[in-house]
């Protein structure tokens, strides 16, 4: 499954329009918008699908673990008062 096909799963809509987003890391960034209004930013493991499995940076034992992030992001968002993103998908290799 390609990274776009993907996140439309994840989200249960469609992607109207994406474009590139500096992430680092060995990781793929998306800018994006929903066909439900939703203006969205992604990362993703180089190489991954929806399984969470697939070569890059996200595979193995020593690659990002996004849903961690994701984890950490929701803590920051109950605890703090910083401008923290709404996490609406979480998996080791997408968020």
């Amino acid at each position: 499954m390609n990274l776009k096909t993907s996140i439309e799963t994840a989200l249960g809509t469609k992607l109207l329009k994406t474009s590139p987003l500096g992430v680092g890391f060995g990781l793929t960034g998306l800018h994006g918008k929903t066909s439900d209004g939703r203006h969205i930013a992604v990362k993703a493991a180089s190489g991954a699908d929806a399984s969470g499995s697939g070569g890059g940076a996200g595979s193995g034992g020593d690659g990002p673990k996004l849903d961690i992030e994701a984890m950490m992001l929701r803590v920051l968002l109950e605890r703090s008062s910083l401008p923290v993103p709404e996490v609406y998908h979480s998996e080791p290799s997408l968020l």
